[in-house]
């Protein structure tokens, strides 16, 4: 998540953005999910069956890639909201990919093992190539340092170029029709790749199976630079997490501090310079301690930004931290069900072995 100056600034006229930009920023979504989830139903296939990996052993580096690649987006976040700005994450993250999927790529093309007289009796017998693990386990990083950059930025990127600012009642309905058919494209995307892209992996070879997602992923990343000239770039201001954290510090530090009656108006609050004044809501109040102005002539300096930020924030710091304290029960409800769907490749190991494929 970023948080820039355009979002407390009063809303002003706009060249770029709207809804023009949403289809550049749709299809690159489109095209990286169906790339990117179309790699990883057959992995565990992948691992076992050309690296002759035993199953917990794959099971095993597809577990690591899957932490990577859960992970890493909160450094993606992190590195957008406080040094390159949303696009350029977005844009790097998809080139990241492309180049894990073109070394993924090659990990199918070149040989594993050397052929020796040993191969000819028992595949397991023969020596694998030197190179050939360390260029599998850059592919996979590759790919999870990608979509580290593109996961967290994407869809608050598209919000970006609708949202006004205004909070007017049409304004909040264009961005919730924009999530609305984000989501959608996300789940069709995920069944096209669960349905297409494994059918090619498993009728015509792992050659052309993971040659597909690299043409797709480079597809994503054109249609995404197409639209660059049209884009609404936010710079980078501060990171919503060290917002967070400032703001618990600086309630924490408050807490001794009487709260103004819920009737005071915006003056006795800290609102960026520049923006609309504004209080505080009334919900998780106890939050409201750290934006409450007590002395603004220590508090401020001579620019409006508070001389301690840790004592003192602004009202949309507390309320983007509020925000996100609210969100955490929902949250949370996904982990068990994020365990469940992680166990996806044991149905696929159980068929195999019962087939005589392979043993794990």
């Amino acid at each position: 998540m970023e948080v820039s100056t355009m979002e407390e600034a009063l809303p002003e006229p706009r060249k770029k953005g709207g809804l023009r930009t949403i289809p550049f920023i749709i299809s690159n979504e489109i095209f990286e999910k169906v790339a990117s989830f179309g790699l990883q139903p057959n992995m565990i296939l992948y691992l076992t069956k050309r690296y002759y990996m035993t199953a917990a052993d794959g099971a095993m580096v597809i577990y690591l890639w899957s932490a990577m690649t859960n992970f890493l987006p909160i450094s993606g976040a992190v590195l957008a909201d406080v040094y390159l700005g949303r696009f350029r994450v977005i844009a790097l993250g998809t080139i990241v990919s492309l180049s894990g999927m073109c070394m993924l790529l090659l990990t199918a093309i070149l040989p594993v093992y050397k052929k020796t007289s040993e191969c000819a009796a028992d595949p397991r017998d023969c020596t694998r190539l030197p190179s050939q693990l360390p260029l599998l386990f850059t592919s996979l990083m590759l790919m999870s340092v990608g979509a580290g950059g593109i996961r967290p930025c994407t869809l608050a990127f598209g919000a970006d170029q609708l949202d006004k600012r205004d909070n007017s009642v049409k304004n909040v309905r264009t961005l919730q029709t924009f999530f609305n058919w984000y989501y959608t494209v996300l789940g069709l995307s995920v069944v096209f790749a669960a349905l297409v892209i494994v059918y090619i992996q498993d009728n015509k070879g792992w050659v052309i199976g993971y040659s597909v997602p690299v043409v797709l992923m480079l597809v994503a990343l054109t249609l995404f630079l197409l639209g660059s000239p049209f884009y609404l770039k936010a710079k980078a201001d501060r990171s919503v997490l060290v917002s967070i954290v400032q703001v618990l510090v600086a309630s924490y530090n408050n807490r001794g501090e009487t709260l103004p009656p819920e009737t005071t108006d915006a003056s006795c609050f800290h609102n960026k310079a520049g923006s609309r004044p504004r209080v505080p809501t009334s919900k998780l109040r106890s939050m409201n301690r750290a934006c409450v102005l007590r002395n603004p002539s220590k508090e401020l300096k001579a620019d409006g930004s508070a001389c301690d930020p840790w004592r003192l924030c602004t009202v949309q710091q507390v309320e983007d931290a509020k925000a996100v304290i609210r969100v955490l029960p929902i949250w949370s409800t996904g982990i068990i069900p994020g365990v469940i769907v992680g166990q996806q490749m044991f149905p696929c190991c159980r068929p195999a072995r019962w087939s005589g494929g392979w043993a794990a």
